[in-house]
């Protein structure tokens, strides 16, 4: 019954999608702290991803596109840590990075698969490149039937940021409302199941159902059975702060959560959630941010209950 009630919950069609692009440096520069920035300016200037521009500037709280800190080819994400060494993020001439834009909704299958058409010099004021594709990943939500595991590996790769605030009951009492809405945000530094679950569940509504997550029970019901359906069999986090760049004038830094998370289902109603919530994050990650590449994270189901 459980089963049923979370599938129909977690119905919707559309798309999601991961395209992969090769920036080619023009110019020996220096980089943003949070690679994502320099990337979002590519796109700004671009002609012919000028589609996906006004899809990622769309007035939607949850954005339909990603927008992934560069990376080098070996895959490593580039952003700065505030540890205080003063360790700028460089590219030279004829360096290659890695650029990445997650999608997922119902509209965005003809931005996806023209974007990856895209070749063309950008200069983005402090440095130029080239845009030059390299693939496309897409899979349509009504596919999303899992194959079952035992565990599943959920791997940090940039800051998570999950508000406290995620699991706030959906209630109608006035004053219980105020209360939770007078309350001061902070983020979760030790995700638990019922975070995870309800934060990608409200992403799910928003972008894959096009509803209002904010008045839908589901978050908060997947997330109060995820605490006592899910148990955590490992873990491997660390807080972590980083720059961000300068606004107004200050140096903005932004601290979450890295490193990895194992999960156990305890019952089988739940897989089918679970798979479904956390592919789609895999696209377009988790938390406050994500549209500009925090809460990247990289998910594996495993047959074998080993880590």
């Amino acid at each position: 019954m459980a089963r049923g009630i979370f599938m129909k919950s977690l119905s919707g069609e559309g798309f999601l999608g991961l395209a992969r692009f090769r920036l080619v440096a023009l110019d020996d520069a220096i980089l943003p702290p949070f690679t994502s920035r320099t990337w979002k300016s590519v796109l700004w200037r671009s002609k012919c991803l000028s589609d996906v521009y006004k899809l990622y500037e769309s007035r939607e709280r949850f954005k339909p596109v990603t927008i992934r800190v560069l990376k080098t080819t070996s895959g490593r994400p580039l952003y700065r840590v505030a540890d205080g060494r003063d360790r700028p993020i460089t590219v030279s001439r004829g360096h290659e990075l890695l650029a990445e834009l997650g999608f997922a909704g119902n509209n965005v299958f003809q931005t996806i698969t023209s974007a990856v058409t895209c070749s063309e010099e950008v200069d983005v004021e402090y440095a130029r490149f080239i845009i030059e594709p390299i693939d496309l990943e897409t899979r349509m939500v009504h596919t999303l039937n899992y194959e079952d595991f035992e565990r599943v590996v959920i791997d940090i790769v940039t800051p998570m940021t999950i508000s406290t605030k995620i699991m706030s009951p959906p209630v109608r009492a006035e004053k219980l409302s105020t209360i939770i809405s007078r309350t001061r945000e902070a983020y979760r530094l030790l995700p638990t199941p019922s975070y995870i679950l309800s934060q990608a569940a409200r992403e799910w509504i928003a972008l894959i159902r096009g509803s209002e997550p904010n008045t839908d029970p589901i978050p908060y019901a997947i997330g109060r059975l995820a605490d006592v359906m899910v148990a955590e069999v490992h873990f491997d986090l660390k807080p972590t702060t980083v720059l961000y760049g300068k606004e107004n004038g200050k140096e903005a830094r932004v601290r979450g959560v890295r490193g990895r998370i194992v999960l156990e289902p305890l019952n089988s109603s739940i897989k089918p959630a679970i798979h479904r919530l956390l592919t789609l994050a895999s696209y377009i990650g988790l938390g406050k941010s994500r549209s500009i590449g925090f809460g990247e994270v990289r998910v594996s189901f495993r047959r074998e209950s080993s880590q």
